[in-house]
């Protein structure tokens, strides 16, 4: 399957989560493209908030969420 260029990294996160022990299943990717999309996005806050609401990020894993993120 080929991949949009401009979606490779929105995909390049939940993979990083998940390579770091984040459970992100499949079904939150295409949550967290869906709620980007809805975003806009118009910056990388929006982005950030798609993420943390969709991915459900536990609050003790934001240091590294945040460190993944950017």
């Amino acid at each position: 399957m080929s991949v949009s260029r401009a979606l490779e990294p929105f995909l390049a996160l939940p993979a990083a989560l998940r390579q770091h022990g984040f459970a992100v299943s499949p079904d939150q990717t295409v949550g967290f493209l869906a709620a980007v999309n809805l975003l806009g996005p118009r910056s990388l806050d929006d982005i950030y908030r798609a993420a943390r609401a969709v991915l459900a990020i536990p609050p003790e894993r934001e240091a590294e969420f945040m460190a993944l993120f950017r």
